[in-house]
């Protein structure tokens, strides 16, 4: 069986789904939600984030995927 395995990086968390691609079910899914959350205090250049902007913490995309796939 082939699967495929798609992760969508939110603004909170991250939301992963493995899918059977020979029937197209869902067979497995997990949420990981962002230890740093929004770092809204962040600069960049030496001036503030924009108030319609955020910064997410590299790590947690890292460990988002690791959560989801494995090591």
């Amino acid at each position: 069986m082939d699967f495929s395995i798609g992760i969508d990086y939110g603004t909170l968390s991250a939301r992963a789904s493995l899918v059977n691609l020979s029937s197209g079910k869902e067979v497995a899914r997990a949420e990981f939600v962002y230890p740093h959350a929004i770092m809204d205090n962040a600069e960049i250049g030496g001036g503030a984030l924009d108030k319609n902007s955020a910064y997410q913490h590299p790590s947690d995309y890292l460990d988002a995927f690791k959560t989801a796939v494995g090591k």
